[in-house]
């Protein structure tokens, strides 16, 4: 029975890691494109080239899992700012929790994915999928 209970744990736990994986890798993997687009718009009075408009996706149009890569989302008086998290931290945490130490990005040497569960491989395959899309 007690094995049982440490199977049913074992399981909260690895489900729990796949959250924080996922998590972290929407804030790591977030673009600000993902939240703003670029549109050239056209000018008879421009001479220098074509001037530039930010515009701010609507809510409905973002992805829902993006939502935790937004530190900040303010109206001002000269418009909105949407500031977000640490992409860099997140990163450096993603790649802890994975066991990729930072010794693998210097040295260019392969990761050792071989301590990772089959729950953190696939959450791993899911972003790597987003990513490369």
């Amino acid at each position: 029975m007690k094995r049982k209970a440490g199977n049913k744990q074992n399981g909260k736990t690895n489900g729990l890691a796949k959250q924080v994986i996922e998590e972290l890798a929407h804030i790591a993997f977030a673009n600000f494109t993902d939240f703003v687009e670029v549109q050239a718009v056209e000018s008879m009075d421009d001479k220098k080239g074509v001037p530039q408009l930010l515009l701010v996706k609507s809510t409905a149009e973002l992805d829902k899992k993006l939502f935790p890569a937004i530190a900040e989302l303010k109206q001002t008086d000269k418009g909105i700012t949407i500031k977000l998290h640490d992409k860099l931290a997140a990163l450096d945490k993603l790649s802890k929790l994975l066991g990729l130490g930072a010794e693998v990005a210097p040295n260019k040497k392969q990761a050792d994915f071989s301590k990772l569960s089959n729950e953190e491989l696939m959450a791993l395959q899911a972003i790597s999928k987003k990513i490369y899309r």
